[in-house]
């Protein structure tokens, strides 16, 4: 079973005076199509106190530097707390490099992973078994990434 999920990537470095209070590398942002689900989020992210806004069309912003956790909580509000070998979890290639880094820190871990383009653009995805451990590739990976920008 495969799940597709769109996620909208920002990278890019913020001054330390945004008018709306977010200020540091942003990872991104997601809005969940189930707006209960998307109050669950909200309210644990809350909970860690993670920062985070929302824009004008209702997606959620929040800290690059948070990105693993926000990953782990938006997958267990979607998907449940145990993680399903069968479902696949990917993410775009956009930014030049990106293909390098994870691939490095995929053989690094020896989690398998597939490199595959759709739509024309280039994707690599895994196992959700491999989550957690692959949400802290993604953080660590999107970091390098936003500061060569």
């Amino acid at each position: 079973m495969a799940r597709y999920i769109f996620q909208l990537l920002l990278f890019f470095q913020l001054g330390c005076t945004e008018p709306d209070g977010l200020v540091g590398a942003r990872a991104g942002g997601f809005k969940n199509a189930d707006g209960d689900k998307q109050a669950q989020i909200v309210s644990l992210m809350e909970k860690k106190g993670i920062q985070y806004i929302v824009d004008k069309d209702g997606y959620i912003i929040y800290l690059l530097k948070n990105q693993a956790e926000v990953l782990g909580i938006e997958r267990s509000v979607t998907d449940g707390k145990i993680l399903d070998p069968n479902v696949i979890e990917s993410e775009v290639l956009i930014i030049v490099g990106a293909r390098e880094k994870y691939e490095s820190e995929f053989s690094k871990r020896n989690i398998p992973y597939k490199i595959a383009e759709y739509y024309g653009m280039e994707h690599i995805s895994w196992s959700q078994q491999y989550a957690m451990e692959v949400d802290l590739i993604r953080q660590k990976v999107n970091i390098e990434l936003s500061n060569l920008y």
